[in-house]
């Protein structure tokens, strides 16, 4: 890969903080993946969103060249210079003694060479400056090479690097993922004697990597990283559990359980005119279900939600999806996830498969539980999993346009959505507030669904009338 002409494609501000420092008689530098990214799109406009620069100036004399300047990590060199609402990070060029807990670095030491400061870092892809007043890359380990034949390799000894930082093995599977690249033979073989380093890492920051690499192109190309080099045992143990089903037939998987996952596809064998789930379960294999991943929509909380879909074959299809939704829970409690993520996650898991709707009423129960905001989630959640299977994903659309004829209709799935609030149910019957008014509203509810036509305030006051009778 020849560089290109880069100087243009770097924003303006960044070009005018390089030169400030320079005016100062200091040296400065774009590192890290802002270059790679560059070189990646090359031709074409620039797409790092973060722009990090080394310098051989010292955290102090940056604070006094910039009007605006905050110590995010100062004890590590870094400081954030604010450039009208922007930030940008400048760390200075250093070096790095042992990682005794396998995270950070004991100590560190400011260096003047900025070959000595891309010799730390991960990557040779992500070990590569740019300096934009003289328009010159430095690359003292082959990066640009490597990136042109879309290899990720370690600088130097890879056992060294994922030594010095556990969390490095997992940006390895996300890089290969986002970067579509192939892992260099010895970093790949220095993966899994890591792993001890690996376990220290803190839940967040695994997370972290996680939620990018689900959020590529292909998620499945990272995913088989961590399949094969234990990453899945070691952080998600759930999803581990789901590749051993393209093991032969019999074996058994880490529980002594059939390793032959099976889900129940809220499609195969529907019914065009009642959009409902088949008798039968329908097998699906790892090797199907990273098709479906890499399928479903570039959502990184949907597609974790997918690979957690795995009804027990033994149990009823009720009980399968809330075992798997407990698993869902588990797992995202365990990673830290946010209780937004971890809610979306579980309601997801929980809604998979689609139970038989033959009718109105029950459809209209099942979007009463399942909620109309998870609609456009869970749609192509299942259309990407009957797809995968070979099965018509016609179904999944029959039922979604059924649904949303419901919807439009204004079927109420609330006590909210009902024409006689609680307060004038108390005023017409004289009822004090407590347990009977909920119940009285949970009945009208109930009884809308099967009857939408009664959603009106005379007939569900009579109804209501009569059910306190009978109380």
């Amino acid at each position: 890969m020849n560089a290109p002409e880069l100087r243009g494609r770097i924003p303006a501000p960044v070009v005018s903080l390089c030169q400030h420092l320079a005016d100062a008689g200091h040296r400065a530098w774009v590192v890290g993946g802002s270059v790679r990214d560059l070189l990646l799109a090359a031709g074409g406009p620039a797409r790092p969103g973060d722009w990090d620069l080394a310098t051989d100036a010292l955290p102090e004399q940056v604070q006094r060249l910039f009007k605006r300047v905050i110590p995010t990590g100062i004890k590590h060199g870094t400081v954030t210079v604010m450039i009208g609402k922007e930030g940008y990070e400048v760390t200075t060029l250093r070096g790095e003694t042992s990682y005794s807990d396998g995270r950070h670095p004991d100590h560190i030491y400011f260096v003047d060479d900025i070959r000595a400061d891309l010799q730390r870092r991960d990557f040779t892809v992500n070990a590569i400056a740019y300096d934009p007043l003289e328009d010159k890359l430095i690359d003292p380990f082959g990066g640009i090479e490597d990136l042109s034949r879309r290899v990720l390799r370690a600088v130097g000894d890879p056992a060294a690097r994922f030594g010095e930082d556990g969390l490095r093995v997992m940006r390895a599977a996300r890089f290969v993922a986002t970067l579509n690249m192939q892992l260099e033979a010895e970093t790949a073989r220095a993966i899994r004697p890591s792993l001890d380093t690996y376990r220290l890492v803190s839940p967040e920051r695994i997370r972290e990597e996680w939620l990018k690499a689900m959020g590529a192109q292909e998620p499945s190309r990272g995913l088989e990283v961590m399949r094969e080099h234990g990453l899945l045992e070691v952080s998600l143990p759930e999803v581990h559990q789901r590749t051993l089903s393209d093991a032969p037939d019999g074996a058994s998987g880490i529980d002594g359980a059939s390793d032959r996952t099976t889900l129940v596809s809220a499609t195969d064998g529907a019914s065009s005119s009642l959009g409902s789930a088949p008798d039968t379960a329908a097998p699906i294999t790892w090797s199907q279900l990273l098709q479906a991943l890499d399928a479903a929509p570039r959502d990184a909380i949907l597609r974790t939600a997918l690979l957690l879909t795995a009804p027990d074959p033994s149990a009823s299809t009720a009980g399968a999806s809330r075992a798997a939704a407990e698993r869902a829970r588990t797992m995202c409690a365990r990673l830290r996830f946010s209780n937004a993520e971890r809610e979306r996650v579980t309601r997801l898991v929980a809604s998979y498969p689609v139970p038989p709707l033959p009718t109105r009423p029950a459809l209209r129960r099942w979007l009463k539980e399942t909620g109309p905001d998870l609609l456009p989630q869970l749609w192509p959640l299942c259309q990407s999993l009957a797809e995968a299977t070979g099965a018509s994903a016609e179904p999944t659309r029959e039922l979604a346009e059924r649904a949303a004829k419901e919807l439009a209709a204004g079927v109420p799935l609330s006590a909210r959505d009902l024409a006689i609030s609680g307060r004038e149910l108390m005023q017409a019957l004289e009822l004090p507030p407590g347990p009977l008014l909920g119940k009285l509203l949970e009945r009208l509810l109930d009884h809308a669904l099967e009857h939408p036509g009664s959603n009106q305030p005379a007939t569900l006051l009579a109804y209501a009338a009569e059910l306190s009778r009978e109380a």
